[in-house]
């Protein structure tokens, strides 16, 4: 029998079937290590030309038997099309710009919560929103329903990360243009699978007064996050939780303050120990 959802009718039923994303690839190229190969391994240089541009980089992986002994990823993007790759157009409204840069991941035993490297990425002449697409943050009353965002013009997104033993650090991510200014601060401790990760990030944005004037429904935006509003003029955003569905909190405080206890990164966290025990008044 066909399950329906929660009050729903005949015929309502949503469908099962994920979505399929394709992507558009034009050319690749790739050569394999035969010892690699013969060990059980991965030795391969590639290049892809796709995606309207080029990827190109190395993958390895070791094996001791049957388990996983390292594997590592040196990957470097050239003129990506933002608008070509499905997880920058899953926030809702589209992202658009040229993607480039360089990605460096080592990873032993197989296991994201040991994993190291860099990202060190630029999106130029970068947008976002197209008058259609809606920005939703659940247990907002006003934003629960979603916001249409205008096209927003965020000029060279920067976006550099360091990881460190599973330990994701947010260095230097965000923009500034003559329309907006955005910073997020903060970090995720990797899990697997990825999206049972634990995300603690803070964005802080600023939203100019022309780009208000050319599109008057922004000021329901800032009604919706009063809260948030900082004394600096920019309006700050934690968020916390598991990735797969994280909270979105209005915080004028930031990271290390005013900030809700479930979700925060603890001593022992990523062991799965308990942390230190509240301390005895004398």
């Amino acid at each position: 029998p066909q399950r329906l959802p929660m009050g729903g009718k005949a015929g309502e039923a949503k469908s099962s079937k994920p979505k399929v994303h394709r992507l558009r690839i034009e050319d690749i190229n790739a050569s394999l290590g035969l010892m690699a190969l013969i060990g059980g391994g991965v030795d391969a240089n590639f290049s892809v030309r796709g995606l309207g541009g080029k990827l190109s980089g190395s993958f390895e992986l070791e094996r001791k038997g049957r388990r996983i002994k390292r594997w590592g990823l040196d990957l470097e993007a050239e003129g990506l099309g933002a608008k070509e790759i499905p997880q920058l157009q899953s926030l809702g409204p589209p992202l658009l710009g040229t993607l480039g840069g360089k990605i460096k991941l080592e990873v032993p035993l197989g296991q994201l919560n040991r994993a190291s490297g860099e990202i060190d990425l630029e999106v130029a002449n970068a947008t976002f929103g197209d008058n259609k697409g809606k920005i939703k943050i659940k247990g907002n009353p006003m934003l629960a329903m979603g916001v249409t965002l205008p096209r927003i013009r965020l000029g060279r997104v920067g976006i550099k990360i360091d990881i460190k033993k599973g330990k994701v650090e947010l260095k230097q991510v965000g923009a500034r243009s003559d329309d907006m200014e955005l910073t997020v601060d903060g970090g995720l401790h990797l899990r697997k699978p990825m999206p049972f990760s634990t995300v603690r990030s803070y964005v802080k944005f600023k939203i100019s007064q022309s780009l208000i004037k050319r599109n008057p429904t922004l000021e329901l935006l800032g009604s919706a996050l009063s809260k948030a509003k900082r004394s600096d003029g920019f309006y700050g955003l934690l968020i916390s939780g598991i990735l797969r569905g994280p909270r979105v909190t209005p915080s004028r405080l930031g990271l290390g303050k005013g900030a809700p206890r479930r979700g925060r990164f603890r001593r022992g966290a990523i062991r799965g120990t308990r942390g230190p025990g509240p301390r005895r008044r004398r």
